[in-house]
């Protein structure tokens, strides 16, 4: 993962800013950690930093619930 970027994080929707909402949330597949930003105006979650790969986060989800 990429370095937290929510001190200058602007929405990647309506363009206005992210505030930072959670820190250090555990992702319980992953066990990586990352803060969750929201935006002021239209309410969309980002994590941060954003990880590289979402496969990993994933995987078995998709492939063992939709068989695909």
């Amino acid at each position: 993962m990429g370095q937290p970027a929510h001190r200058a994080s602007v929405c990647p929707v309506c363009s206005n800013r992210l505030d930072l909402h959670l820190r250090g949330v555990s992702d319980p597949v992953t066990g990586l950690q990352f803060d969750l930003l929201k935006c002021s105006v239209c309410g969309i979650g980002v994590t941060d930093p954003a990880p590289d790969q979402l496969q990993p986060h994933y995987a078995d989800y998709y492939g063992a619930r939709h068989g695909i």
